[in-house]
């Protein structure tokens, strides 16, 4: 549905998907990051305050810390007399990922059950579980670059005898784990960049200053090495 945020003359209308769901909650709806990328926003838990941009300036939505101190403390006080027994100061903890089986058919997740798949062969209690019935897309994170941003790709550094040997070796063993993959056109190409270890022993990075300046308003920039 339409959702209109910010107040006069700072508002930005965006359409959001919301899910319904059944649940015990102090919250009325909750905003998630897919929303919070399309407003470009900035939020600050504890000042409860979120600001973004707009055509006639910045707008920002900001919470009640009174009411919300008090939604938190009803959420957590024991239950009345005569109700079911409940554990003193007990926090409601709703997770969706642990709720699939015991929600409805109203569910905003699907029915489907999980799969059970091997993170480390050679010790089968090692495991994860995959969710077929979401799309990919959902839990993909991306880097939402500026479309108006020229790729750059840096000129090849010149490394020592020692540091060629680490990088050799590093990649070697990313490879062999099929951490990474070599692609045949790259639009970004960023230089590696070793820092010396405690121990004498050269970490590799990546430096990755030039895309986290083509993408400011990224939410989990990628570290940056100076």
């Amino acid at each position: 549905m339409p959702v209109l945020f910010g107040s006069p003359p700072c508002q930005v209308w965006k359409v959001v998907k919301f899910h319904v769901i059944s649940a015990s909650s102090s919250f009325n709806a909750i905003l998630g990051r897919t929303t919070i990328t399309a407003l470009k926003a900035i939020t600050s838990i504890s000042h409860l305050k979120m600001k973004f941009p707009t055509n006639f300036g910045i707008g920002e939505m900001m919470g009640d810390q009174t009411t919300a101190r008090q939604c938190y403390l009803t959420t957590v006080s024991p239950r009345k007399k005569g109700e079911e027994d409940l554990e003193v100061n007990q926090v409601l903890e709703i997770d969706p990922r642990n709720s699939i089986e015991s929600t409805n058919q109203n569910s905003c997740f699907p029915a489907e059950e999980t799969e059970e798949i091997e993170v480390v062969i050679s010790n089968p209690s090692k495991i994860t579980k995959d969710m077929p019935g979401i799309p990919e897309v959902v839990a993909r994170h991306s880097l939402h670059i500026n479309k108006n941003v020229v790729p750059i790709r840096q000129k090849r550094r010149i490394f020592s005898d020692e540091k060629r040997t680490a990088i050799e070796q590093e990649i070697d063993r990313l490879l062999e784990a099929k951490f990474i993959e070599p692609v045949q056109f790259p639009t970004w190409i960023s230089n590696v960049i070793l820092v010396k270890k405690h121990n004498g022993k050269w970490r590799m990075c990546v430096d990755y200053s030039d895309v986290n300046k083509a993408c400011p308003k990224d939410f989990y920039p990628l570290p940056n090495i100076d």
